[in-house]
């Protein structure tokens, strides 16, 4: 008898491990006419030589930013709607993109960021693709829970003469898996293995 309810045990851990739940916090495309989407907002710095608009060539819309740094540099974010996520969530992020420049490389950034509040950085990634290209990855797990998260897609160019970046985003889906066991789980357990 101890060993089938051992396994029950087994069983019920097994599954309570295994269900966590996924939930899509952002599936985001651009060819809804609303820009920035709502929640959504902008942020420049010597506009309007930076900027992210909607852009629509061949009926095929997407997010466009660039900055210019011939005409003094600057940067241009494009920033999420706040999320909500629990500690020890995982986040899974997806999006089309492609980027060009022109003049010095290390003159430039193209970034993704998730922050936490307004300037704590959580995770980034460079963004490097002179063809459309879709990037899929799973972040660390989130250590602190907080209703203050964003993703920022992010590009700088210095004040070099000739110098310009544009970074074009598209199909954007984020989504969030909380691996936290309940503990009403655990206690279902330990009560089957009594």
């Amino acid at each position: 008898m101890k060993t089938v309810r051992f396994i029950a045990a087994i069983a019920l851990l097994a599954f309570a491990a295994s269900s966590a739940a996924t939930r899509l916090l952002i599936g985001q495309g651009f060819k809804r006419e609303t820009w920035p989407p709502p929640g959504w907002r902008v942020k420049t710095r010597t506009p309007p030589v930076a900027y992210w608009a909607r852009v629509c060539p061949e009926e095929n819309c997407f997010a466009r930013g660039f900055v210019g740094g011939s005409y003094g540099g600057g940067s241009a974010t494009l920033i999420t709607k706040k999320l909500d996520l629990p500690a020890r969530s995982k986040i899974t992020v997806a999006f089309d993109y492609i980027n060009s420049e022109e003049g010095y490389p290390w003159g430039v950034k193209r970034k993704v960021y998730l922050v936490k509040g307004d300037y704590w950085n959580i995770w980034s990634m460079d963004l490097q693709s002179e063809r459309w290209k879709r990037v899929k990855t799973n972040l660390p797990p989130i250590k602190e829970a907080g209703d203050d998260y964003t993703f920022r897609w992010y590009v700088e160019a210095v004040t070099f003469s000739g110098t310009y970046v544009v970074l074009c985003i598209d199909n954007i889906r984020i989504e969030e898996t909380n691996t936290a066991v309940e503990p009403s789980s655990l206690g279902r357990v330990r009560a089957l293995y009594r």
